[in-house]
């Protein structure tokens, strides 16, 4: 995301016929924040520089159907030429763009895969504080027994 600022973003919008590979991220790009990928929407999309980074920057992967996942990752991510290496030979701002959905891709798979692992965290930590407070009040019964035997031992 360093590489991308207004002046990477109007490099993108000023193509007439944009390359290839340019065209192929950004409807990618498209298609995770739920626009058209015909390239006048994406122009369109470019227009407003600020709102589009600020799109990209507080983009909530957890808020994007698995259905969108599924068509980012089947028509475009898992593609040989959705590489930042390849794209990035033709653009900066596309590279940085493939990069990010690269990345962010990668960032909903594993916070789907930990998601349960926290709930189920939160549940065993409720019970364990349940439990906790429970051997609190038996020690504090078990400690006054002990201090009433001490008291008629003495």
């Amino acid at each position: 995301m360093r590489d991308l600022d207004k002046n990477s973003i109007n490099e993108v919008k000023s193509f007439a016929k944009p390359p290839e590979g340019v065209v192929f991220v950004m409807e990618c790009v498209m298609v995770l924040l739920g626009k058209k990928t015909d390239w006048a929407s994406i122009k369109s999309e470019l227009g407003n520089v600020n709102a589009f980074l600020d799109s990209l920057l507080n983009f909530d992967v957890e808020s994007v159907s698995e259905k969108v996942w599924k068509k980012a990752r089947d028509g475009y991510i898992s593609k040989p030429q959705f590489d930042y290496q390849t794209v990035l030979k033709i653009s900066v701002a596309a590279a940085s763009l493939c990069k990010w959905a690269g990345a962010s891709s990668k960032y909903q798979m594993v916070t789907k895969k930990v998601a349960p692992k926290k709930a189920k965290l939160a549940e065993v930590t409720a019970i364990l504080n349940e439990k906790q407070a429970e051997l609190d009040i038996k020690m504090a019964m078990v400690k006054e027994v002990k201090d009433k035997v001490a008291a008629l031992e003495a």
